[in-house]
C-alpha cells in the first residue's frame, strides 16, 4: 500500500530525463532520505504498478491515471488554519484565489490556508530546487481538486511526459 510521502519519488520518477540505470543513492539525496527509504518506497511503487522495476521507469499512464483520479481520495488535503509559508497548487496563467493554500513555514512569508504536505520533503525541495517544485504543485492541485486548476495540470503533465 502506497504511503503519501511516495509521490516524492514518483515526481522525481517522471520529471527525470535520462532512461538509464536508476541511482538509488543520488535520488536519497535529491530527495533527503535514507537510501533503505528510497528502495522501500520503491517497492511500495512497484506493488501498486506506479514504477517498473524491471524496465526502470515510471508507468506513465497508471501514473497520470493514480494522480488525476486517486490522490484526493487517497491523500486529502486537510486545512489547518491562516499560517505563513509557501504558496502551494498555483499553476502558470491562473489566478490564485484571494486566499491561496500554504505550506506552512517560517522560510516563506505568504499568508494562506495551511495545508500538510504529502511529506516534509516537498518543503525541502521547494527550497532547493525550482524546476521539480514545479512538479509538486500539480501534486497540490490534484489534491484540491478545483476544476480549472486539474484540467491545467493534466494539460501540464500530459505535456512533460
Amino acid at each position: 500500500m502506497l504511503l503519501p510521502q511516495d509521490v516524492l519519488p514518483l515526481m522525481l520518477l517522471l520529471k527525470r530525463d535520462d532512461e538509464g540505470k536508476l541511482n538509488q543513492k543520488l535520488l536519497a539525496q535529491q530527495m533527503g532520505w535514507a537510501p533503505s527509504a528510497v528502495h522501500r518506497s520503491l517497492g511500495r511503487l512497484t506493488q501498486s504498478q506506479l514504477w517498473s522495476s524491471s524496465r526502470q521507469q515510471v508507468r506513465k499512464r497508471s501514473a497520470e491515471e493514480f494522480l488525476r483520479y486517486g490522490l484526493r481520495y487517497s491523500f486529502p488535503p486537510v486545512e489547518k488554519g491562516l499560517a505563513r509559508g509557501f504558496i502551494v497548487g498555483k499553476l502558470p496563467n491562473v489566478f490564485l484565489p484571494a486566499t491561496p493554500y500554504v505550506w506552512a513555514s517560517d522560510n516563506f512569508s505568504d499568508l494562506g490556508t495551511s495545508i500538510e504536505p504529502l511529506d516534509k520533503g516537498f518543503l525541502f525541495i521547494a527550497e532547493r530546487d525550482p524546476v521539480l517544485t514545479e512538479w509538486l504543485q500539480i501534486v497540490e492541485v490534484f489534491r484540491l481538486g478545483r476544476i480549472r486548476e486539474l484540467n491545467m495540470a493534466i494539460k501540464i503533465l500530459r505535456d512533460n511526459l
